[in-house]
Order: structure tokens, then C-alpha cells, then sequence
């Protein structure tokens, strides 16, 4: 009994020798397989796509027009942050001057009944031979009375349109025109985009001494996105 005791002792023993490699190596591949798997990117669901494009905001059509209040005077707008025209103008208060219009219209943006508050520095020197053309930066702003507004940046152009009561003129007529960039805003149209073309017309006098002042128009057209 003893005798056969011993032989299945042995016998277990030597079959522990034989199966014991195959489970330690099977549980150090396993081991493998599951730092691989934790290195590796988990494509269970499939290959990674493309990136989600970036969504641009739609352009519509836009208009703005207002009967305006303006006002021509010595020196540049506030908050002027055209550097060259800056460094322009700092040469004195007769270097520049600048161009003031303030009315209530209607427009499709930011509301149907805005108000229209624009300003533009203009050179006082033309390069014009005839002297009538003046070149310029500003900007202008159209406010809903819910708080919503669209800032715009300007750029362009005032002329001389008529001067009436020739050699000595007692009332002057300047056609103002160009391009705007919306730059931002509120509300609704905090990060507004877009672009197209303005003008005012404005009928000064009496030409006596500046600051000139008088009646207007302001249209704007062109393309903006919210």
C-alpha cells in the first residue's frame, strides 16, 4: 500500500512538472496581451474618422439705412487705433479732421429699427490735385434697444460733391463712401462677420467756421454672419 502511495506521489509530482510550464506561460502571455491591449488604441468601434469640420457661420444678406445728424471737426474720432493714422494726426489738432453721424433707421440687422452711431478720421491732406477727396478710417455701430449691437470697421473716402455759392461758399456737399468689415458686437452678434459697402451723404452749412454741421443719409449693404 505504501509502496504504491509513493509511486502516485511521483506520478502527480512528474505530471505538475510537465502542466506547470504551460500555465505559467499561458498567464505570462496573457499578462502581455493585456499590457498590449492598454497601449494600443481601442478600435472596437471601428477606425478613427476625420475630424469634425469646423462649422462657419452662415452669411446673409444685409442693409442698413438711416437718416443721419453730421458733424465735420478739427481732430480725430475717440478710440482711433489706425496706427498710421495715428502717428499721422499726432503731428497737431489741424492734421486730421473728423467726420460724425448719428441717426435712427431701419436695417436687418441687429434690428429692424437701429440706431447708427459712426465716426471716421480723415487726412487733412488729399494728394488730390483739386483738393476735393480726403481719405479715412473709423467705425460705426448699430444698436437694438435690447442691447444687441454690430461694431463695424471703415474704411474710405469723403469728397467734396458740390460746393454751393461759388468763389465764397456758404454750404458744401460731401459724398462719403467705402468698405466695412464687421469686427464684433453684442449679444447675438458678439463674434459677427462679414463685409460689403457703405456711404453718407451730408449737406454742411452754413460754412462759417468748424465745426460744420448738417443733414444726411447712411446706407450700408453687403453680408454679415451672427
Amino acid at each position: 500500500m505504501n509502496s504504491r502511495m509513493g509511486r502516485l506521489s511521483l506520478a502527480l509530482a512528474s505530471l505538475s512538472l510537465v502542466i506547470l510550464p504551460f500555465v505559467v506561460s499561458a498567464a505570462h502571455a496573457a499578462g502581455i496581451e493585456d499590457l498590449q491591449d492598454l497601449a494600443e488604441p481601442d478600435y472596437s468601434g471601428g477606425a478613427p474618422g476625420a475630424p469634425e469640420p469646423a462649422i462657419t457661420p452662415a452669411l446673409v444678406k444685409f442693409f442698413a439705412n438711416a437718416a443721419v445728424n453730421g458733424t465735420i471737426a478739427n481732430g480725430v474720432c475717440p478710440g482711433l487705433d489706425d496706427l498710421t493714422f495715428a502717428a499721422y494726426c499726432s503731428g497737431g489738432p489741424t492734421k486730421c479732421f473728423s467726420f460724425t453721424v448719428t441717426g435712427n433707421g431701419a436695417a436687418s440687422a441687429p434690428s429692424a429699427k437701429p440706431s447708427v452711431n459712426a465716426c471716421m478720421t480723415f487726412e487733412d491732406y488729399t494728394g488730390d490735385i483739386a483738393d476735393l477727396c480726403f481719405r479715412g478710417v473709423g467705425n460705426a455701430t448699430l444698436s437694438a434697444t435690447s442691447g444687441a449691437s454690430i461694431v463695424f470697421a471703415l474704411a474710405g473716402e469723403t469728397c467734396f460733391a458740390q460746393r454751393h455759392a461759388s468763389p465764397a461758399p456758404t454750404s458744401a456737399r460731401f459724398n462719403t463712401f467705402g468698405t466695412y468689415m464687421a469686427e464684433s458686437g453684442t449679444g447675438p452678434y458678439a463674434t459677427a462677420t462679414g463685409s460689403g459697402n457703405f456711404a453718407f451723404t451730408e449737406l454742411v452749412t452754413p460754412l462759417t467756421s468748424i465745426p460744420f454741421a448738417g443733414p444726411g443719409q447712411f446706407s450700408m449693404t453687403g453680408n454679415v454672419a451672427k
